[in-house]
């Protein structure tokens, strides 16, 4: 009796979770505001409303690239409506498209309150795009007849803004797809204030950097695991496969909607993305052949197994060799196999479960198909979320993202509780690994409350993985030095998590504790390489700042200036005040930086070798305390970041 009531609990979270998603797909919400190439703001209230989503009937040109100027000519020819987001294959007059060409998409945003700074944010428009807003182009993606005539892929997720000046605003894009199956804007465009456009976005991306982060971590930590005990423990192969599952997952995961492993790598290019999120999501389905065989010996048919195998080995070596346009071509036949696969693999469990009368001391050998059931299931999840997501159906992927993470957990939980008795001599390490995990979901349950913050405070996707792997790498060799720095991540990110922007100002002292907390984690990691000296008047430490000032300017001079160099170098924070204004400086003896360099940071421009912190802060800046941020660098002599604050505008703690 107790066997059945177990199995029913089962399939009734495997039940829950299948109505649970369904749910998420019939209750997305994408209203279409534009009629006939317009929407009226009149009464739209842009403080409640947060992001308004541009969905509608756009104008559209086929197979004409145009610019601003040419929408004043008399000639221009008369537009066609086309829904967006979505393909261009038709238009509503039933107009048919080719899958790949070039197009201009334009839109009238009228009544909007003037003189305020908005934002826009794109997600997924195939594959080379510019915009243009009221004339300016303020947005480019890939290149559209560049140099050599041809269209080059972008295709990233990005967010641009502008300040409006007068009630009528023009957006125009265009775009031009020469590798997808099918080109147009393919995913909603987001319009809003600029302060929640940003937040919008950036809660996107920390939400899917943390999952990243999280599913790599799992995965590293069962590889370490099945590497130090293979040799005394031969049946721990699912370990290994399910370590490969996870970290998969992971570049999976960073390589879609936002794609935050440009973070990691700002010079990959989309085809690269392209091919990194193929080869992982097929490598993930070919280890998940092996991960439940290995499980459940005799599960799977031989000639079944070892055919599946070679289909998705073949298509495996053509995305490495072949180009983006080629093996994207066989995408939609493997969206129909992966589901046939995933189909039979759940029956053929399901079907064993289902008979299955285990019991007692061999109660483990019970959690194998519940395991089974949960990771095929997830996955499947997984593989339909995406072809929704891919065909503009759902908003984001994150019942995916979320389904991938909790059976990470759950199966990482139930395998070491499988594997109990033959962890006994590695106690320490398993200690590690579940403080960690409680360290990653308190970073999670934490960043819920104050995604902003966090990515305000520049918690890089490298640092992250860096530090955890150098955690990791600490507990074997020298465990204090471990516990020193996990201390000092839990303190960094606890104090970033802390900071609430609604209040707008913190104290010196503790952005100052928030310094010296990231400082200290990369002291331990760099040693004598690194080395920061304070010069803080005492007095100071009680003034009030807009938070997330002073950290990025060191976290961007250790990163950019000494870490780069060689031998390494010195730092010098100074806070003080002199002729009634508050003075902060960061120096370094790095390796210095150009003047493009500088102009790009002083314009607002992203570009390599800078992060968005310092751009960040200048406009911050400006805004709070119309200061702008002073560089003085040469190239090998180092570099000085500084700005001025007037003390009118500072607040003291009241005591």
């Amino acid at each position: 009796m107790k066997n059945n009531h177990f199995k029913i609990v089962v399939l009734l979270i495997i039940l829950l979770m299948s109505i649970g998603y369904i749910i998420n797909i019939v209750s997305y919400d994408a209203p279409n505001f534009i009629k006939k190439g317009k929407i009226d703001f009149s009464d739209v209230n842009l403080e409640e409303e947060k992001v308004v989503v541009l969905n509608g009937e756009w104008e559209f040109y086929w197979n004409e690239i145009l610019y601003p100027e040419d929408f004043q000519q008399e000639t221009i020819k008369e537009a066609e409506y086309i829904k967006v987001p979505g393909p261009w294959t038709q238009d509503l007059n039933n107009n048919k498209y080719s899958g790949k060409g070039v197009a201009t998409y334009r839109l009238i945003l009228n009544n909007v309150p003037e003189n305020f700074y908005y934002g826009l944010k794109k997600q997924n428009i195939r594959n080379a795009s510019r915009i243009f807003v009221n004339g300016e182009i303020v947005l480019s993606d890939g290149e559209i007849y560049g140099k050599t005539g041809e269209n080059i892929s972008g295709n990233i997720s990005k967010a641009t803004y502008f300040y409006v000046s007068k009630p009528q605003v023009e957006i125009i894009i265009q775009v031009a797809n020469d590798d997808f199956l099918v080109g147009g804007i393919a995913k909603t465009i987001y319009f809003g204030r600029q302060a929640n456009v940003m937040d919008t976005n950036h809660k996107t991306i920390v939400f899917e950097l943390l999952i990243a982060v999280i599913l790599f971590t799992v995965g590293l930590v069962l590889m370490l695991f099945y590497l130090t005990n293979f040799r005394r423990s031969r049946e721990i192969n699912e370990l290994l496969f399910f370590s490969i599952i996870c970290i998969s997952a992971s570049i999976v995961s960073a390589t879609l909607s936002e794609r935050v492993i440009r973070y990691l790598l700002d010079v990959i290019t989309l085809e690269m993305i392209f091919k990194l999120m193929y080869f992982n999501i097929y490598t993930i389905l070919s280890v998940l052949v092996f991960f439940c065989d290995s499980l459940e010996k005799n599960l799977i048919p031989v000639k079944l197994k070892n055919g599946i195998v070679i289909i998705y080995g073949l298509y495996i070596f053509t995305i490495i060799v072949a180009p983006m346009a080629v093996f994207l071509i066989f995408s939609r036949f493997f969206m129909f196999f992966n589901s046939l696969v995933l189909g039979i693999l759940f029956i053929l469990v399901l079907r064993l479960y289902l008979k299955i009368k285990v019991v007692g001391d061999e109660s483990l050998k019970y959690l194998t198909y519940p395991i089974l059931l949960l990771v095929i299931f997830n996955v499947t999840l997984y593989n339909v979320d995406l072809i929704i997501y891919s065909l503009g159906l759902k908003r984001n992927i994150n019942a995916g993202f979320i389904g991938m993470l909790s059976i990470s957990l759950v199966v990482t939980f139930l395998l070491s509780y499988r594997y109990s008795k033959i962890q006994s001599k590695n106690q320490e390490i398993s200690m590690a690994l579940v403080e960690s995990f409680y360290q990653i979901d308190q970073i999670t349950k934490t960043s819920e409350r104050n995604q902003l913050a966090f990515l305000q405070a520049q918690i890089k996707p490298h640092f992250l993985f860096n530090a955890m792997t150098g955690i990791i790498g600490l507990c074997y060799n020298n465990p204090k030095r471990a516990g020193k720095m996990l201390t000092h991540l839990t303190e960094y990110l606890k104090y970033s998590f802390q900071i609430n922007l609604d209040s707008d100002h913190i104290t010196i002292e503790k952005e100052l504790y928030l310094t010296k907390q990231f400082v200290a984690i990369e002291k331990e990691r760099f040693g004598e390489k690194l080395n920061i000296s304070y010069c803080v008047e005492k007095e100071v430490l009680s003034y009030k700042i807009i938070p997330l000032i002073i950290e990025p300017i060191v976290e961007n001079a250790i990163r950019h200036g000494i870490l780069k160099n060689k031998t390494g170098g010195n730092i010098y924070l100074n806070i003080g005040v002199e002729n009634e204004l508050l003075v902060i400086e960061v120096i370094d003896d790095g390796i210095g930086m150009d003047e493009s360099l500088i102009h790009s940071i002083k314009e607002k421009t992203r570009r390599e070798g800078i992060g968005i912190g310092l751009i960040n802060i200048g406009i911050r800046l400006k805004s709070f305390y119309d200061s702008d941020l002073m560089i003085k660098s040469q190239i090998g002599k180092g570099t000085k970041v500084s700005f001025e604050i007037p003390l009118t505008y500072l607040k003291e703690v009241k005591k």
